[in-house]
């Protein structure tokens, strides 16, 4: 079956980083050598299958025989081993491992954007510290992702400090090192107006779309040409700008579907590591979601796609051997949600806070 086939890919892109895992790690000499209760091998799939639960309720989800059991603190130390390029790599060889993506009109296309997660505060850390209106401190990381809005997954991604002044840096790196398809089409909103990221595709031969602010704003890119006052957007940019949205909503997946809301340390190397686990997670959902057939009936008023929601529930049960392929892709195709792409709604942006240890579900 398709999905067996995937977690294949998915297994064996880990066993080739933890083969190599010197590389990965703070302490090549000594960092995973001796026999332990998690082997980084255990501790990777560990962390990619983590909830929005408390430590030791995960490890005790996990790890269902006593004698395998490890307490928490044994955990933190092996992850501490642990260097955040191993998820990187697991996530480009993963990632990179299909022929068979989706294109529109022969091209990937590809948005760029970023997202803010609140962590939990640290008053030493001044990389991550904002403020808000009221002049109270928190922690927050910002990440900047490169995603497929036809295939769902994320190409690349990177961590960056709570300011977001390195959004337009953070996409000339990924174009320059260009983990991702040669045919494809960046897109981005007016945060990426910028002369020097477009010289950056320009020498780079990266086609782009961007959205920049009108010819009357002052700073405009437009107000410095002389161009005529008219709408000259064609139909085939505003599709190709629309697909844009999928990668908001795959920021909301991370966040709000997945848990990359609850984390379980403090420590800034333990919180990336789940940022990018999560982001593992992703893919391997969507790359196996989207090769499940949905059956459409002209009964129905809409088309019907996967629920992501419960799809990401079962994919858990799945990892952990809890249900077997066949009554894993049952419930998928079981729990569907119709397709409105004509619906709009107005963005309704609220704050939200890191969710506190003491409060997580057990």
């Amino acid at each position: 079956m398709i999905p067996d086939k995937i977690l294949n890919v998915f297994n064996r892109s880990i066993k080739m980083v933890c083969s190599n895992i010197a590389c990965y790690c703070n302490d090549p000499v000594s960092d995973f050598t001796r026999k332990r209760k998690l082997p980084a091998e255990t501790l990777i799939h560990f962390i990619v299958q983590m909830q929005s639960k408390s430590l030791n309720s995960e490890l005790c989800e996990y790890f269902t025989d006593l004698d395998s059991l490890p307490t928490a603190s044994a955990l933190c130390q092996q992850r501490d081993k642990l260097d955040i390029s191993a998820f990187q790599r697991i996530m480009h060889l993963f990632v990179n491992a299909f022929d068979d993506y989706k294109t529109w009109k022969g091209y990937h296309v590809l948005a760029c954007d970023g997202s803010d997660v609140n962590i939990a505060y640290d008053e030493k850390d001044e990389d991550t510290k904002r403020q808000n209106g009221n002049n109270k401190p928190f922690s927050q990381l910002h990440i900047n992702g490169l995603y497929d809005c036809i295939n769902h997954v994320f190409w690349d991604t990177s961590i960056d400090t709570a300011t977001k002044t390195r959004e337009c840096s953070a996409l000339m790196k990924m174009i320059m090192k260009h983990d991702y398809p040669v045919n494809s089409i960046i897109t981005a909103d007016r945060g990426y107006e910028k002369y020097n990221l477009m010289a950056c595709c320009i020498e780079n031969n990266q086609k782009f779309v961007f959205r920049i602010k009108d010819i009357n704003v002052f700073g405009s890119i437009l107000s410095n040409l002389n161009l005529p006052h008219e709408e000259f957007d064609l139909n085939e940019l505003k599709k190709m700008y629309h697909m844009r949205w999928n990668i908001e909503t795959a920021f909301k997946m991370l966040k709000y579907i997945i848990g990359m809301m609850s984390f379980h340390s403090k420590k800034r190397n333990f919180i990336q590591q789940e940022i990018y686990a999560a982001i593992l997670l992703h893919c391997l959902t969507n790359i196996i979601t989207e090769r499940i057939e949905i059956e459409q009936s002209d009964k129905r008023k809409h088309h019907y796609k996967v629920n992501l929601s419960t799809a990401v529930t079962n994919m858990r049960l799945w990892l952990r051997k809890i249900i077997c392929t066949k009554e894993m892709i049952k419930r998928i195709k079981k729990y569907l949600a119709p397709v409105r792409p004509d619906r709009k709604y107005q963005r309704n942006m609220k704050p939200k806070s890191a969710i506190p240890f003491n409060t997580k579900a057990s």
